[in-house]
């Protein structure tokens, strides 16, 4: 699993101002504690964080090894955006499996993971992306999709119901290749998605789950409000 972690957050730091996003003290605990936490409980075996913004708070909390698991650490000595991180990331390291989850590291995501990977083994696609539809949405982007759960389009304009909740499942080897060509630093959602749905290739999982950003402060409050109902 690859979780992103170095976004320099700054839209949260009047709240939390002398580190990562993902270190956000929730309970007098990091959010990235929970998360992967959460993420061990489902099954992960290994960690890559990729790291950038104030990198060594996060380093020293976690170590080479959380709770029995592997950790490791790619990182950005400038910021890449989302796409230059997991680019990044799937160069520099090793995987014993080719399929990889990666998520952002500031987002709680319950997600089903079987669901996840039952609508990735009969997408025939090698990407998948969790969707989640939500009734006020003024905040994100929305997409739309076909019959056969595929991506047809994105839109930048907030109130559409049906988001992108920011988890994918894919194949390493796949994307690798599909990110070759582009530059050092670019984002997966704006720059890269919308080349997979031109070409027919982004599949969708869609998913029932609890879903928060944390990378505002009312968020982020929210978080630490309902903590129970998302843990």
């Amino acid at each position: 699993m690859i979780i992103l972690c170095g976004g320099l957050g700054k839209r949260l730091r009047e709240v939390v101002s002398d580190m990562p996003k993902p270190m956000a003290t929730v309970h007098n605990k990091p959010f990235l504690y929970y998360l992967i936490k959460f993420w061990i409980n489902k099954g992960m075996k290994s960690f890559i964080l990729s790291v950038g913004y104030l990198s060594d708070s996060i380093k020293e909390y976690f170590g080479d090894e959380f709770q029995g698991v592997s950790i490791k650490y790619v990182e950005e000595s400038i910021p890449l955006g989302t796409g230059g991180a997991i680019k990044r990331s799937l160069d520099q390291v090793n995987y014993d499996l080719n399929n990889v989850i990666v998520l952002n590291g500031d987002t709680w995501n319950n997600i089903n993971i079987m669901s996840l990977y039952y609508d990735f083994r009969n997408s025939s696609q090698s990407i998948t992306m969790s969707i989640k539809s939500i009734k006020e949405n003024d905040r994100y982007g929305s997409l739309l999709i076909d019959e056969s759960n595929r991506v047809t389009s994105f839109s930048e304009n907030k109130g559409g119901k049906l988001i992108n909740t920011g988890c994918y499942l894919l194949s390493k080897s796949f994307i690798t290749e599909e990110l070759r060509s582009f530059p050092q630093k670019f984002s997966f959602e704006r720059d890269f998605l919308p080349t997979l749905v031109e070409k027919k290739m982004l599949n969708v999982s869609w998913q029932d789950h609890e879903f928060i950003d944390i990378g505002i402060p009312s968020d982020y409050h929210r978080f630490i409000k309902e903590f129970s109902r998302f843990i």
